[in-house]
């Protein structure tokens, strides 16, 4: 991905679509529009490293250039919820664990009929999920002695669970949906500008022309366009439109999967060799909780050890003994985005229900509950001052503001549908303006409890091939004008 440039002077920019975000969704409207003849440009905000020189930085580093705020971001309420964002090329494609996963019936029909999404059956979006695979290619690891933790206590449990495909390679290395896309679409003519972030869009008529941005942190730079299309994320889309002046039923809406995780101790080595991510889920009580495994890495440890240092520091010389596993929720509350004077970020207040927090009560017992009978010997709960377990115990908790709650699934924040309350419509138009698109997990009408990656990709397929049908590219030797 040699073509990804910077641009280091004030300059004036013209195409006929602007895609503002490099992730899932922004990376494959990209592909679709170029395909298609478009004259178009990507901007991401964010750093960009090479996969090939990928190896090269240090996990600080990585985490430094590739994720917002170095990791972690930090909402507000009674009860917060840290939250981790891609900030880099590729957007979350390049710090997510690739598994890729379909939305249930159930859910959909939810959205379906809740949203008043039109035109649209499950039947359209399974085709769309197999066009995304097939693009994606994900595959079923081997198994490895922490997926086995999961189906050996989902088994000794009677509980459903699941192998999960993930984007990888045959050979165990992330396939990066980026160089995937980018290496080829960047060879017929898409650019890609990284570090240039989206300040604010200009509109008149009801259609957007310019957007004005900063490049490299103060060179002003300004790009006209035709088409406009969102995909900087459920949190920076919606903040973008509030920034413009854009607000009835922006940002009010967004959800997570408020997560809780575990560090669980066994008597033989887990994680002795290298894994990409446990690859597999227990499916019991879906669709409202999940549970699976995360990430697992000194670094990642580490972390989770420091939360509570003086009671977990003793497990860090045994990292190879352990691992971190989570249970996720389908919530009902929701978080709203704020503008506020003088601060330069968003700022997201979240709303957790009673409903939530009692499911948030169960997903941690199931959970600790699967820890022990996968055979380990000691867990500690993501609940601050806490002595951990050496067997399962039915505990109920109710000191929320202890309790640690994460998610890296974010979405919701400008949900598709017809319905007042949803500021895009069924095939993914943003309802103020008449050329401004919204494609990425914005638009998921509410939490899938699934890995949403494979979702933002197939939504985009089904919208942008509804675009593309009424749209055509200027002839190849038309001048674009301003």
């Amino acid at each position: 991905m040699s073509n990804i440039k910077q641009i280091n002077t004030e300059q004036n920019l013209r195409c006929e679509c602007l895609v503002i975000g490099s992730g899932p969704g922004g990376l494959l409207t990209s592909k679709k529009l170029v395909e298609q003849g478009f004259n178009t440009i990507l901007i991401e905000e964010g750093d960009f490293i090479k996969t090939s020189e990928s190896e090269k930085y240090k996990n600080y580093q990585k985490i430094n250039r590739l994720w917002r705020n170095g990791g972690i971001t930090t909402s507000f309420g009674k009860t917060y919820i840290l939250y981790a964002e891609g900030s880099g090329v590729g957007g979350g494609a390049e710090i997510n664990s690739g598994i890729m996963q379909r939305v249930s019936s159930e859910v959909f029909s939810d959205w379906v009929k809740n949203n008043d999404i039109k035109n649209f059956s499950f039947a359209d979006l399974d085709s769309c999920y197999d066009k995304v695979l097939k693009l994606i290619s994900p595959t079923e690891p081997e198994n490895h002695p922490s997926s086995n933790i999961l189906s050996n206590s989902a088994e000794n449990l009677g509980w459903k669970w699941e192998k999960l495909k993930i984007a990888y390679s045959a050979t165990g290395t992330k396939r990066s949906i980026s160089s995937l896309i980018l290496d080829d679409m960047t060879t017929k003519g898409l650019q890609v500008f990284s570090n240039l972030n989206a300040q604010k869009i200009k509109y008149k008529n009801n259609k957007a022309y310019r957007v004005d941005c900063i490049s490299m942190g103060k060179h002003k730079v300004t790009i006209s366009f035709d088409h406009l299309f969102l995909a900087g994320g459920a949190i920076y889309s919606p903040f973008l439109l509030l920034k413009s002046g854009i607000k009835k039923a922006v940002g009010k809406t967004l959800q997570f999967h408020p997560t809780v995780k575990v560090g669980a101790l066994f008597d033989h080595k887990i994680n002795s060799k290298p894994a990409i991510v446990p690859s597999v889920a227990i499916t019991e009580f879906m669709p409202n909780v999940r549970i699976g495994g995360s990430v697992f890495t000194k670094g990642f440890f580490g972390m989770f050890l420091s939360e509570d240092w003086k009671k977990r520091s003793w497990l860090f010389n045994l990292s190879e003994y352990c691992g971190i596993y989570y249970a996720m929720i389908k919530p009902t509350g929701r978080a709203k985005i704020f503008k506020l004077p003088f601060l330069s970020d968003p700022v997201i207040f979240v709303s957790l229900t009673k409903h939530d927090k009692a499911l948030l009560q169960v997903a941690l017992n199931k959970l600790t509950q699967a820890m022990f009978a996968g055979g380990a010997k000691f867990v500690y709960p993501p609940i601050y001052n806490h002595d951990g377990w050496k067997e399962y115990k039915d505990e109920i908790f109710d000191n929320f503001k202890n309790l640690n709650l994460t998610t890296i699934h974010i979405f919701s924040s400008l949900p598709m549908g017809e319905n007042d309350f949803c500021p895009v419509n069924s095939s993914g138009k943003l309802k103020h303006l008449d050329n401004v698109m919204v494609c990425d997990a914005s638009i998921i009408p509410s939490a899938p409890v699934t890995n949403p990656q494979a979702i933002i990709m197939a939504l985009v397929e089904r919208n942008m091939d509804l675009f593309l049908k009424n749209i055509s590219p200027q002839p190849k030797n038309a001048q674009l004008k301003n």
